[in-house]
């Protein structure tokens, strides 16, 4: 009789087993179906619309450039190599840049900032080796979630005379990092519309940010302006 209940499936804890598996399933379609709504919000610094904004991915696709210098994307903290990797490939098609030109590197392992800084540079001169003993080769890097964090002050104190150009995005709703804290100290994001949920972990996936970034390492002009966010 046991065997005969077990056999059919009729297990009490198997049942429930199931019960809570299509709960599991259930919560995480109803965060994915969450995390696909934008939140409207009018940036009037960032006045594209939608479909003037899918039109021109559309048309860098279809007209690939020459990049000035080799692009290094960076992953977030803690984030698989993947989400940097996913972000070099959707560059790529928006450049034309060819694989050897955009690269990708993760540390998730690594627990302060001085460890992927280090590994940063040598991945550079790994990828793209400098005759300067002192300096890597020029390289532009585009690097996900590196705001909100006392680091950013410190860092704008030792590199205050820097002679290089610092574009920071900003995504609204964003509950890890908050908007109004995702540029370095004196300057003010490029901020787009949130996400309902996950705002911060899908930032990488934000269209808009996608073909700002894209045009400015094309050297067209630009589509956002730095603004203040508004409250959130």
């Amino acid at each position: 009789m046991i065997r005969g209940l077990v056999a059919f499936g009729q297990n009490p804890m198997a049942s429930a087993m199931r019960l809570l598996t299509r709960a599991g399933v259930a919560v995480a379609v109803t965060i994915g179906l969450a995390g696909c709504f934008t939140i409207p919000a009018q940036n009037p610094s960032y006045p594209a619309t939608t479909r003037e904004i899918d039109a021109d991915l559309s048309r860098m696709v279809r007209e690939p450039v020459r990049l000035e210098r080799p692009v290094l994307v960076l992953s977030g903290y803690r984030s698989p190599h993947p989400v940097a990797s996913r972000l070099a490939e959707r560059l790529r098609e928006l450049t034309g840049a060819e694989r050897q030109e955009m690269q990708s590197l993760a540390y998730i392992w690594s627990g302060t900032v001085e460890e992927p800084a280090r590994k940063a540079v040598a991945r550079v001169e790994e990828l793209w080796p400098s005759d300067d003993p002192d300096w890597t080769t020029e390289v532009d890097v585009v690097a996900i979630s590196m705001g909100g964090s006392a680091f950013l002050a410190q860092l704008d104190d030792v590199f205050a005379d820097r002679d290089y150009e610092v574009v920071p995005y900003a995504v609204l709703r964003d509950t890890w990092v908050g908007a109004r804290h995702a540029a370095p100290v004196g300057q003010e994001p490029i901020w787009v519309p949130g996400r309902v949920m996950l705002s911060h972990h899908l930032v990488s996936f934000n269209r808009r940010i996608h073909a700002d970034l894209a045009r400015r390492l094309r050297g067209e002009e630009a589509l956002g302006k730095p603004g203040e966010p508004p409250s959130e």
